[in-house]
């Protein structure tokens, strides 16, 4: 929440996509009882699953960096 009250982009970021893959797995597995789950949310790949990650979190790491500059920024000025 602070991020996003903070000017950071994280729509696009799912926070599934933040876990490993055996945890993204047994998050799934939890999670098909309900009804919203997405056909092709459920049979991707690890090799998919890491790329989506890798990028998740760059994009997560990015953001956290732009929040705390734009921060230093108003403090300094």
């Amino acid at each position: 929440m602070y991020l996003k009250e903070n000017g950071a982009f994280l729509n696009s970021i799912r926070p599934y996509y933040l876990l490993s893959y055996h945890e993204f797995l047994n998050f799934q597995k939890q999670d098909q009882n309900k009804d919203h789950v997405n056909i092709a949310f459920l049979k991707i790949s690890e090799k998919k699953f890491n790329y989506i990650q890798n990028d998740s979190w760059v994009q997560l790491v990015f953001q956290i960096i732009k929040v705390k500059l734009n921060y230093l920024k108003k403090n300094i000025i």
